[in-house]
């Protein structure tokens, strides 16, 4: 798969689906972007899909406060998505 813009919104990312759901978009070309509350968690997710050549970007937050969910969507798009998205 070539690099493109696939929004992707998982909250699981230390373990489960969402960990192996980072991996595999990383896998595919995908850059990937992580949230959740746990700062040390999202380190080494992000550690862990670079050691197999991924790129991904941590957003901390907590996915329960919706400011904090509207600013890490806003980073998201800021950061991740291409330019003139």
């Amino acid at each position: 798969m070539s690099r493109r813009w696939l929004p992707c919104i998982s909250w699981d990312y230390r373990s489960g689906i969402g960990r192996a759901t980072a991996k595999l978009f990383a896998a595919e070309g995908a850059l990937v972007g992580a949230t959740g509350r746990d700062v040390a968690a999202l380190d080494a997710l992000v550690a862990e899909v670079e050691a197999l050549g991924g790129s991904c970007v941590a957003f901390p937050a907590d996915v329960t406060d919706d400011a904090a969910v509207a600013s890490v969507v806003d980073a998201v798009v800021r950061i991740l998505a291409p330019s003139g998205f």
